[in-house]
Order: structure tokens, then C-alpha cells, then sequence
């Protein structure tokens, strides 16, 4: 090989090495952009169960699979976890929220466990449930 073209042929390893210097300067900018996939894949995840959920307990009180007298343990093992949980003197108030629509224009489900941990009743907004 000519030593008058050694110049020309260490250029592209300049360049190379320049630009691989460039991307170390932004790994942590490029870090905090994967971890924000993930989280926003976690959330989507998320929300895709609620919605699951809410159609699923919808069509068992329609179909009456989920009448009174069913257990927490029971709803929570074929629902899930509901979105918010709330007890009073009474029992406690399951809600199961559609993930679908308007913020204010969702619909949902309530349903009222009395102290012994059974299902009395359900209230239900913007979706048919009896």
C-alpha cells in the first residue's frame, strides 16, 4: 500500500471515533428515554387489565355468573383488583371503571361487600348491568 494514502483511509476512523464519542455524551438522556417506554408500556398494560375487568364483571351481572352472596375472595380471584377499594360502618365499596371514553363520561361499576365479605349489591353508571 502507498503511504501517501494512509491519511485518507484513518479519516473514516476519525470520523467513526468522533461520532461514537457524541453518543456516549447522550447515554443518559438515552437511558431515561427506554425507561420511559417502559413505564409508559407498564401503564397501557395497566389500564388494557382495568378495562378487561370492567367488561368482564359487566357481562357476569348481566349473564348473573356474579349475583349476592359472592365472596370478595371470589371477585377478586376472577376480576382482579379493583380500581379503588373504600370501607364504611357497613362493608366495603369495590369500583371497577371503564378505561374507555371522556374522563367524566366513563362508565362504572360499584360493588357493595357487607361486613361478613359478601356481595349485597352493585350500582352501575353509564352501562346496562341488570
Amino acid at each position: 500500500m502507498n503511504k501517501k494514502y494512509l491519511p485518507l483511509l484513518s479519516l473514516p476512523l476519525i470520523f467513526l471515533f468522533n461520532t461514537g464519542m457524541e453518543l456516549m455524551e447522550n447515554k443518559d438522556e438515552l437511558g431515561i428515554l427506554v425507561e420511559q417506554g417502559k413505564s409508559e408500556a407498564a401503564i397501557e398494560k395497566e389500564l388494557a387489565a382495568d378495562q378487561k375487568a370492567f367488561e368482564e364483571i359487566t357481562a357476569a351481572l348481566i349473564h348473573k355468573t356474579l349475583i349476592a352472596g359472592a365472596k370478595k375472595s371470589e371477585v377478586l380471584s376472577r376480576f382482579g383488583v379493583p380500581v379503588t377499594k373504600s370501607d364504611d360502618a357497613d362493608g366495603e365499596e369495590w369500583m371497577y371503571r371503564s378505561r374507555n371514553g371522556v374522563r367524566w363520561e366513563k362508565a362504572w361499576i360499584v360493588l357493595n361487600f357487607n361486613k361478613e365479605g359478601r356481595l349485597e349489591d352493585w350500582d352501575c353508571s353509564r352501562v346496562q348491568c341488570r
